[in-house]
């Protein structure tokens, strides 16, 4: 009896033991995934939309964690349109002349900033056919290291396809940026104000008419 007891209680404990295991191991791989979505919601709370949801199996969990998935993708689609329409809204392009348009700038540049600058204005100058454009940098407190040379190949850019470029309104502080990176604009036009540069976009284009008529009077003669 003493002996089978002992067997019995041998046999039970062992049992326990598997029991206890099983469970431990079995609670960790439910606990396991729903302790990783927690973290990557957590993250996703955070702003950081660019890490994916890991999905593994065919169970709820899985289920849920796709479900996040597809909520973190149609997020990063949400926030892009966002982004596009905030920056088509910074950049605008206005039509102040026939053949002159102003692009007002306001916030701090950067080297980024300046070239979707550049971008967004030699597509509007090609597609609306002006031939003068006016960079106002009355809102631009300071340039950030990068942005004169950025600056200046964004009035390359727009020479190079026909057109004159004016900076108006340039603050003290983004004058002594570009003198102390020693940046010269070379045919580049600058205006105290926006209607003073709408003067000299003027001008140029009246001499641009008139060279044209020089060289025809010069050939006749």
């Amino acid at each position: 009896a003493k002996a089978l007891r002992n067997r019995a209680l041998i046999v039970l404990l062992v049992m326990v033991g598997v029991i206890i295991m099983t469970a431990v191991w079995f609670s960790a791989g439910l606990t396991r995934p729903i302790h990783a979505l927690a973290d990557t919601a957590g993250r996703l709370a955070d702003g950081e939309l660019e890490r994916e949801v890991p999905v593994h199996g065919h169970d709820e969990i899985a289920d849920l964690a796709r479900s996040l998935e597809s909520m973190r993708v149609s997020i990063c689609s949400l926030v892009d349109q966002q982004e596009r329409q905030i920056e088509a809204l910074s950049l605008p392009l206005i039509p102040l002349h026939d053949d002159i348009v102003a692009m007002p700038l306001v916030g701090e540049l950067d080297d980024a900033r300046v070239g979707k600058v550049r971008a967004a204005l030699v597509d509007g100058i090609h597609e609306s056919g002006a031939k003068a454009a006016l960079l106002d940098l009355t809102g631009v407190p300071r340039l950030e290291p990068g942005a004169g040379e950025a600056l200046l190949a964004a009035a390359k850019a727009v020479r190079l396809i026909g057109a004159h470029v004016v900076l108006t309104g340039m603050q003290p502080a983004v004058a002594s940026s570009l003198a102390d990176m020693a940046i010269h604009l070379e045919g580049v036009e600058t205006a105290r104000s926006l209607g003073s540069g709408v003067e000299a976009a003027l001008k140029s284009l009246e001499a641009d008419r008139r060279s044209p008529r020089l060289s025809d009077q010069e050939q006749d003669a």
